[in-house]
């Protein structure tokens, strides 16, 4: 017999800075600011951020005439971000299914598809343009869940930047002409399958998130490698990853020749890394005109990024799958534009 449930979830968005009020995303999450949250339990959920704007008892008088037991934010997770609310965090990703699922439950329902799909909406805003955007912890609700839960439960998984180097970075902007881009992108991302591709992008969120400069290069040289070492040898890794990125997104000469330099400094670096033959990255000859491991990361996230972002808006997971590294080997040798 179908169940009839109704599922809430938030995450706020960290260090996004925005004139924009709301924008609805595939799949119905929209990105809104705070103040604009309309739904009653979004109060509860939000905590001590809802009892400064006076607005807990409305939250409390919602839930607690259905029978749910009302506690705030900060006693489901143990964490506050007053600090980050107060500075870059006035927008919030929401989430809201109501309706019948079918029989057994847990095969017809997965509790957690909102926090994928929180996630993906914040790599595509990495995806976009470069900056340290993130996403804190989900918070959700599902009244009539079968499983007995009542009440908000939070997942503490957050997408987020290394925390040491917060403070240095200027908050995530993002414009009205930002908008049509990200839903395509969203739309893209969120469908798609290809395990090379997800993996490059799993890498490309992770080095967000890295202390360490080594741990960062290592997850941003396998993105590379998933998206352009298909069917390369060994004895030929290195050549053919930094060819095949350079003629992927270098429109002219000078800047092919820039991201080649670029991702053979960075693949000899990795290696030397991994082997042991370096400890850490400061001071290392292969950083050349970068001067410091931050400036190469910098240039090699953002390589990634776009390499990415062409491929799931231009270039398409079909077409990536079936034949996009036996044109671009054909372009190399052929010297055509790509």
């Amino acid at each position: 017999m179908p169940t009839t449930i109704d599922h809430y979830a938030l995450a706020i968005l960290d260090n996004f800075e925005t004139e924009i009020e709301e924008v609805r995303l595939r799949d119905h999450p929209r990105i809104v600011r705070l103040n604009l949250l309309t739904d009653p339990r979004s109060d509860l959920l939000l905590g001590e951020r809802a009892s400064r704007a006076g607005k807990e008892d409305r939250a409390q008088t919602f839930l607690s005439e259905r029978g749910y037991p009302v506690r705030p934010f900060r006693e489901i997770t143990g964490m506050t971000f007053q600090k980050r609310i107060d500075e870059f965090a006035h927008h919030a990703i929401e989430w809201h299914f109501a309706g019948k699922v079918g029989d057994p439950f847990n095969e017809h329902y997965d509790r957690f598809f909102p926090i994928k799909l929180f996630s993906d909406v914040v790599t595509s805003l990495r995806l976009l343009k470069s900056g340290q955007i993130g996403r804190l912890a989900s918070t959700h609700l599902i009244m009539g869940d079968p499983s007995g839960i009542e009440g908000p439960w939070s997942v503490t998984e957050t997408l987020n930047y290394a925390p040491s180097v917060a403070d240095s970075f200027k908050p995530y902007r993002f414009l009205r002409d930002d908008v049509e881009s990200l839903k395509r992108l969203f739309a893209e991302l969120s469908t798609c399958k290809n395990q090379q591709i997800r993996i490059a992008i799993d890498r490309f969120d992770r080095q967000y998130s890295r202390e360490s400069d080594a741990d960062r290069l290592i997850d941003i040289m396998i993105g590379f490698e998933s998206l352009y070492l298909k069917g390369a040898k060994d004895s030929e890794l290195r050549f053919r990853l930094a060819a095949r990125a350079a003629r992927h997104l270098g429109h002219e000469r000078s800047q092919r020749q820039n991201i080649f330099d670029c991702v053979t400094a960075a693949y000899e670096l990795r290696s030397q890394t991994v082997h042991g033959a370096i400890n850490t990255l400061n001071g290392s000859k292969l950083l050349g005109n970068w001067k410091t491991p931050n400036a190469m990361l910098n240039q090699l996230s953002s390589i990634l990024g776009s390499a990415i972002q062409s491929i799931l808006l231009e270039v398409g997971p079909m077409s990536f799958a079936k034949d996009f590294h036996g044109k671009l080997d054909n372009a190399i040798i052929q010297g055509a534009d790509r």
